[in-house]
């Protein structure tokens, strides 16, 4: 996926590619795909990042519609990965 850009003074559109997972979004992929459903503070804690960090990361994997966020026991919110069977009507 690509995000395309006017770029002034000129007639073509610059294509920029749009963010690809890294090695710390893969490690939070392989996490969620291993236990499931996690929260961000076990995810921060796993990848020894910070909270903050972590919920960037989770923030765009969330946006770019890789995990979902889920209520857990007691409305406790947590992250898993989407499955392909969410995306029918």
């Amino acid at each position: 996926m690509a995000i395309s850009v006017d770029d002034p003074g000129e007639d073509e559109i610059a294509l920029i590619p749009a963010h690809s997972p890294d090695e710390r979004d893969r490690a939070i992929i392989d996490l969620l795909h291993e236990h499931g459903a996690m929260s961000l503070t076990d995810i921060a804690r796993a990848l020894q990042i910070s909270k903050s960090a972590a919920h960037r990361r989770l923030k765009r994997l969330e946006r770019r519609g890789i995990i979902v966020k889920v209520r857990g026991e007691k409305g406790r919110p947590l992250y898993r990965l989407r499955h392909a069977a969410e995306d029918k009507p």
